[in-house]
């Protein structure tokens, strides 16, 4: 009898309040006469699914995100979780084993199985509680494992661990039973007993749920097997998937993840498939790593006393498509997007065998049906600010192929993993160490941009982590690094292709225009203007999110959070509210970027308002409003890069003046550090530097290359080799603040009275017409300065003397 799938509706704004509303189809298992088992039957399914954490989630090593991981584990893995064939299921890890050796198992005293009845003796009865099951299962696998598993190599191990009898050391979300591995791809975690026997998310090879068939609900469980294998695969980065099992008193269910989705098995009777059951036990365990689901081009060698990975390796092919090793920098942890499914971007820093040089490989799981950023990455060889490529292999690894051959279910896309090797460079932009460096880094990677369009070639996803900074002392134009041409797309292409795709980018970086097509029954394309509308956004997170480097506003990082809204109208409105009010940089970053600033948002805010109109024209069919927004970028495309440069170039000419002010006014005042670093490290030191203070503060978190907005270092295991890159979505939302400060040197914008905002916290306009917006002219000195000015004379308005007597000492 066919099951049903699993489906749950999600709604991301209640999940954040730990609830998701929706439908469930639960397959349900009876008390069973284990002779004959009673056919599957079904349940209503509940109107609503509340997600009940199974364990404590207020541990202190629980990660950083939202209060509820359950309700954001769920919006990650959609509305539909495939049921898979059982007949697929039967014939999974078939390789592993001879069926007469099962038999044989089977048949002895040894394996606690009853084979004339057909029944597992110490699952008969009902366990008197969930603990007194895992004890069961605990056993019975462990022994599976010991009699047929197969022979270990040196230094490879696998045990089977309750936690619940286990004595737990550590803290935090733990699974029921572990697979405990030693072997090249696990290493001991930093906790000398880990949560429970010495496991932690690094050395597991798989692990397994059980609960009690009465009280088993299927999606919580999925729901539940899931969040352990997004932390198996962010501990264990040279996964392309993870396995994990299901089991009660009566039935068993596979759960596979990987970059395309989920899918799960049938729940099988434990009793009656005791062949298929062993085997996946067997397959789950497995000392082979690629049945594990590793990437075996990625290799490890761990110290034998401290069980750390020690060294390691990655093979790929040069230029030239022949095979080449990396040796990977084990003082420079890659990172790993943490998200569940998609691209799942990971970044190895390795070090090129012949050249000696550093450089950075990347894995990521494209559409199958999409184009690979190489072709894009070869035409912008030469191009300063721009990434440049080494080598590339596609085709490493392909969905599909963990399948069954005849897959078919719903949002279902086949994803193929891809390897690019680059130059390496600095860290991401928002790690920078003084005013030059964030403002040259992000100049340089607007220049960049121009020089891909130059190419005939579309970034489409510019965002704060997609800039890299420069090597210390990069001559001007490299001084900042645009990456990931994942999303880009050739400007010539055909116009029905670039229309086809809409709401490409990173939301919180993409422009309103972007956010707002999606609405749009006939929308136009992605052009420059939206890409330098994200640039602006960019320049946003740094002088309004940052008083200084690592140092963040609480209240903006709130408010910028919001851009991420599934909302997309509110967002939208967010980001006008931005565009057409004043803010003031703090202190830190003084005037010269206070005008760039204004300068920048004065170039953004007349395209927004004149797409803005555009798109609310009731005078205009679909066709027509498409062809006038598609028409507001066909103006000659280096004038607003002209003007936008300018405006960066002004910023830094001021910061080389004040460099000199403060040169003069204090002689004898030295700098901390060169301006040109002379360590051999391409990267900050991470203790710093005395006498920056805060003018060249550090980020505040845990890992040097820690990201504050989008990546966070996990606390699961409290000696991680990696970052974590956070999905969008893995953040909690929070309230916009309850006031909007203005800057003291500008006139707040005005609205005409019939399109005002309503009053309230946000201020924001919640309708999904987009108002006409005015605005007054900003005064270019501050309004209220602080002597009064004498008739005929200029106002003073360079920067506080803490400000001038640090602007030396503020270069990179």
């Amino acid at each position: 009898m066919a099951q049903p799938r699993i489906y749950w509706t999600r709604s991301r704004t209640k999940a954040a309040q730990a609830s998701v509303s929706g439908s469930v189809g639960l397959p349900y298992f009876p008390a069973p006469t284990l002779r004959e088992p009673t056919p599957l039957q079904h349940v209503p399914p509940p109107s609503t699914l509340r997600i009940m954490p199974l364990h404590n989630s207020t541990d202190e090593t629980f990660p950083a995100g939202p209060p509820d991981p359950f309700a954001q584990v769920k919006l990650e893995i959609g509305e539909e979780v495939k049921i898979v064939s059982e007949n697929w299921i039967h014939s999974l890890y078939s390789a592993l084993i001879n069926p007469a050796d099962i038999d044989t198992y089977l048949s002895s005293d040894a394996s606690g199985y009853r084979k004339a009845d057909g029944f597992w003796v110490e699952l008969l009865h009902t366990p008197a509680s969930k603990e007194s099951l895992s004890a069961l299962v605990s056993r019975i696998a462990s022994r599976v494992i010991t009699e047929l598993g197969e022979p270990c190599g040196e230094g490879v191990t696998r045990e089977v661990i309750d936690s619940h009898s286990a004595t737990s050391k550590g803290t935090g979300l733990r699974p029921d039973i572990s697979f405990k591995a030693t072997g090249p791809s696990f290493q001991r975690g930093k906790l000398p007993n880990g949560y429970a026997g010495g496991v932690s998310y690094s050395n597991l090879a798989s692990i397994i749920e059980v609960e009690l068939d009465s009280k088993a609900n299927d999606t919580e469980l999925v729901a539940q097997t899931a969040l352990y294998c997004k932390y198996i695969s962010m501990m264990q980065p040279n996964r392309n998937f993870t396995r994990t099992l299901i089991v009660t008193e009566r039935s068993f269910r596979l759960v596979h993840h990987d970059r395309s989705g989920f899918y799960v098995s049938p729940r099988m009777n434990i009793h009656r498939h005791a062949h298929t059951f062993i085997r996946i036990v067997l397959g789950l365990s497995s000392t082979k790593e690629a049945i594990l689901g590793f990437d075996t081009s990625v290799q490890w060698k761990c110290d034998h006393e401290t069980g750390r990975k020690s060294a390691g390796t990655i093979t790929t092919v040069d230029a030239n498509r022949q095979p080449v090793v990396y040796e990977l920098k084990m003082d420079r942890p890659p990172f790993v997007r943490a998200g569940l499914c998609g691209r799942g971007t990971t970044c190895w820093y390795a070090i090129h065998p012949q050249t000696g040089e550093e450089v950075l490989i990347k894995d990521t799981w494209r559409e199958s049906s999409k184009t690979s950023e190489y072709p894009y990455l070869v035409a912008a060889q030469g191009v300063e600010g721009v990434v440049q490529v080494l080598s590339f292999q596609d085709y490493c690894a392909e969905t599909n192929a963990y399948r069954p051959a005849d897959f078919v279910t719903k949002n279902y896309v086949c994803r193929t993993k891809s390897r690019v090797v680059m130059r390496c460079y600095g860290k991401t932009l928002e790690h920078f160490t003084s005013r030059f460096q964030a403002i040259s880094a992000l100049r340089d990677a607007i220049q960049g941009h121009r020089g891909l369009l130059s190419k005939s070639i579309l970034h489409r996803d510019v965002s704060l982590q997609n800039i890299l900074m420069g090597v210390m002392g990069a001559a001007p134009g490299t001084r900042g690094i645009l990456i990931d041409l994942d999303m880009a797309i050739w400007t010539h292409a055909d116009l029905s292709v670039l229309r086809a795709e809409r709401g490409i980018g990173t939301p919180r970086f993409q422009s309103v225009s972007v956010m707002r097509n999606l609405a749009l029954q006939l929308p136009p394309v992605h052009d420059h203007l939206d890409d330098i509308e994200s640039f602006f956004y960019v320049l946003c997170h740094l002088v309004l999110l940052f008083d200084s480097p690592g140092k963040r506003r609480k209240e903006m990082d709130e408010r910028l959070g919001r851009w991420e809204e599934e909302n997309i109208e509110a967002a939208a409105d967010l980001k006008i509210s931005l565009l057409i009010n004043s803010w003031e940089c703090s202190t830190w970053w003084g005037e010269a970027t206070e005008e760039l600033f204004c300068g920048f948002q004065e170039i953004i805010e007349p395209i927004v308002r004149q797409r803005s109109g555009i798109r609310g024209s009731a005078r205009s069919n679909a066709v027509e409003r498409r062809d006038r927004l598609e028409a507001v970028a066909k103006g000659p495309v280096g004038d607003i890069y002209d003007k936008v440069l300018k405006l960066f170039d002004n910023a830094l000419a001021a910061y080389e003046r004040e460099d000199q002010a403060s040169a003069a006014e204090e002689p004898s005042l030295e700098p901390s550090t060169p301006l040109v670093e002379t360590e051999p490290a391409t990267y900050p030191s991470s203790k710093g530097t005395p006498g920056l203070a805060n003018h060249k503060r550090r980020s505040e978190e845990d890992h040097p290359d820690a990201s504050p907005s989008k990546r966070t270092r996990t606390s699961l295991d409290p000696n991680v080799d990696f970052e974590v890159r956070k999905d969008v979505n893995d953040r909690p939302k929070a309230a916009l603040p309850k006031a909007v400060r203005r800057s003291a040197r500008s006139t707040p914008a005005v609205l005409s009275p019939a399109l005002a905002p309503p009053s309230g916290p946000s201020g924001i306009s919640k309708s999904t017409a987009v108002p006409l917006l005015k605005r007054t002219s900003r005064s270019k000195a501050r309004s209220v300065p602080k002597k009064p000015a004498q008739p005929g004379t200029r106002l003073n308005t360079s920067p506080p003397k803490p400000v001038r007597r640090s602007a030396r000492l503020n270069r990179p």
